[in-house]
C-alpha cells in the first residue's frame, strides 16, 4: 500500500510540474519520445487542429528548460513560401534536436532556442510537411495562409488553456517575412475588441525576411557585384529599372542576364556564398541536412511518434510553391510592418550577412523606406570577444547583422543567434564589442 502511494504521489508530482493543463485531447498529443532522440526532461506535444472543412495543421511543442511555466511562448514559422518549419526550423536550426549523419537518431542541439521560450513549430499552409489539405492549393496567398495560422491558434489555445494570456511572440525566417506581419496584424485586431486577450502579442523576430521584391530584386545585384560574383555588365543589367521591377523581371530581354549569372556564379550556394557543396566530412552543411533530415521524417516510426498522418514527407510542398502568389502579385509589407511598429510591438530584424537570396542590403535599403528615426547608428555587437555582427537601432525597430553566415541563421550561426534571441526577449541591445 506505501509503495502504491508513493508512485500516486510521483504521478501527481511529475503532471503538477509540467506547464499544460493536461486533458484527454492533450494527452493523446503527447510524445513519449521520439525515435533515436537523446534523454530531453521537458514536455514534448504534437498532433493537429482543424482549421476549416478540409485542412488541419500540424503543430510540435517543446515546453522550455527549466521553470517553463514562467517563460513565453514563440511560434515559429519557416517560409518558402510552402516549406516545413519542422523539417527546417526544429531539425536543422533552432530546435532540440539535429538528425545524426545516419538519418536514424538524434542529437542534442546545445543552442536550442527553448532555453529560453516554449517552442511552437507550425507547418504552415495547410498541406506543408504534416499539415494535411483536400484541396488544390490554389487559394493560397498571404491573406488566407495568416487567417488559417489564426484559426489554428484559437484552436490550440483552448488545447492547452496554460498558455492563455502567457506573453507570446512569432517569430519566422525567409517567406515568414510575409507570414509574421501578416499574423501578427490579425492577432492584433482581433485583440483590440477584447480586455483580456488569449493570445498576448508582445513582438516579432524575423531573420532574413522577404518584405519587399523590388527592394530585394536590387539588393540581390548589388550584393552579386559587390561580392564579386558577376560581372559588371551583368549588375548594370539585373539593376536596369526594367529586370528590378517585380513586375517585368521576367521579361524577355532580362532572360540573358539570368543566364550570364549562372554562369558567372557557378556553384556559388547563394544560401551561404561562403560555403560548399554537401560532401560526405561536411554533414553539417545545409544542403546535407536536409538530405538526412528527409530520411530520418520518412521513417515509418518517427511519423507514428509525431501522431502524424502517413505522408510522404517532402520539405516544401511543391503545389503550394507553384500555386502561391504570382511575384508579379507580390504586396510589400512595409505599410504592414509600419503598423505593427506603430502598434508599439517589439520588432527585431535579423540577417546572416553571406546571404545572397534576401542579402542584408535589401533589407537594409527596404527598412530605410520606413523613415524611422535612429536612436542609435551602426556598431558592431561582440559575442565571445568577437564581433558578432552589426547593430542599428530605430524608434520602434532594431537591426542586426550576423557575421559570416548565410540565410538559416541559427544553422550556419547558433551560438550567435541564440545570443540575438535571448536579447530580443529580455528587450535588451545587443552589447557594443569591445577590443
Amino acid at each position: 500500500m506505501t509503495h502504491c502511494l508513493f508512485f500516486l504521489l510521483v504521478f501527481v508530482l511529475t503532471l503538477s510540474a509540467t506547464t499544460i493543463a493536461v486533458d484527454d485531447e492533450v494527452s493523446n498529443d503527447r510524445i513519449a519520445r521520439l525515435p533515436g532522440q537523446p534523454e530531453m526532461h521537458v514536455a514534448q506535444f504534437s498532433g493537429y487542429v482543424s482549421v476549416n472543412r478540409g485542412a488541419s495543421l500540424f503543430y510540435w511543442l517543446v515546453e522550455a528548460v527549466g521553470d517553463g511555466g514562467k517563460k513565453p511562448l514563440v511560434l515559429w514559422l519557416n517560409g518558402g513560401p510552402g516549406c516545413s518549419s519542422i523539417g527546417y526550423g526544429a531539425f536543422q536550426e533552432l530546435g532540440p534536436f539535429r538528425v545524426s549523419p545516419d538519418g536514424e537518431t538524434l542529437v542534442t542541439n546545445p543552442y536550442s532556442w527553448n532555453r529560453e521560450a516554449n517552442l511552437l513549430f507550425l507547418d504552415s499552409p495547410a498541406g506543408v510537411g504534416f499539415s494535411s489539405s483536400t484541396d488544390n492549393f490554389t487559394r493560397y496567398g498571404d491573406h488566407p495562409t495568416a487567417h488559417e495560422a489564426y484559426t489554428f491558434l484559437k484552436g490550440w489555445f483552448k488545447r492547452f488553456p496554460g498558455y492563455k494570456g502567457r506573453a507570446f511572440y512569432i517569430a519566422g525566417e525567409s517567406y515568414a517575412g510575409h507570414y509574421v506581419p501578416s499574423l501578427a496584424e490579425i492577432i492584433l485586431k482581433k485583440n483590440s475588441r477584447k480586455a483580456n486577450p488569449v493570445m498576448n502579442l508582445k513582438g516579432i523576430l524575423m531573420g532574413n525576411p522577404t518584405l519587399d521584391l523590388e527592394f530585394e530584386l536590387k539588393g540581390r545585384a548589388l550584393y552579386y557585384w559587390s561580392h564579386g560574383l558577376v560581372s559588371d555588365d551583368t549588375y548594370q543589367g539585373l539593376s536596369s529599372t526594367l529586370c528590378s521591377s517585380p513586375k517585368t523581371y521576367r521579361a524577355k530581354a532580362c532572360k540573358p542576364y539570368l543566364t550570364y549569372l549562372r554562369e558567372e556564379i557557378g556553384n556559388v550556394n547563394l544560401f551561404d556564398i561562403l560555403s560548399t557543396d554537401c560532401e560526405a566530412e561536411e554533414e553539417g552543411s545545409k544542403f546535407c541536412l536536409e538530405r538526412i533530415t528527409s530520411r530520418y521524417m520518412n521513417k515509418k516510426d518517427v511519423q507514428e511518434a509525431f501522431h502524424a498522418i502517413p505522408t510522404a514527407w517532402t520539405h516544401c510542398s511543391r503545389p503550394i510553391q507553384h500555386n502561391y502568389s504570382h511575384p508579379a502579385k507580390e504586396q510589400s509589407m512595409l505599410p504592414t510592418l509600419k503598423l505593427l511598429i506603430q502598434s508599439g510591438l517589439h520588432i527585431w530584424i535579423y540577417s546572416g550577412d553571406t546571404d545572397a537570396t534576401v542579402p542584408f542590403v535589401a533589407t537594409r535599403a527596404a527598412i530605410s523606406k520606413l523613415h524611422l528615426k535612429r536612436n542609435a547608428k551602426w556598431y558592431p555587437w561582440g559575442h565571445n570577444s568577437k564581433i558578432g555582427g552589426w547593430s542599428e537601432i530605430y524608434e520602434g525597430m532594431i537591426f542586426a547583422t550576423v557575421r559570416g553566415c548565410g540565410h538559416d541563421v541559427p544553422m550556419y550561426a547558433p551560438a550567435q543567434a541564440l545570443d540575438v534571441f535571448e536579447h530580443f526577449l529580455a528587450q535588451r541591445l545587443l552589447p557594443k564589442y569591445m577590443e
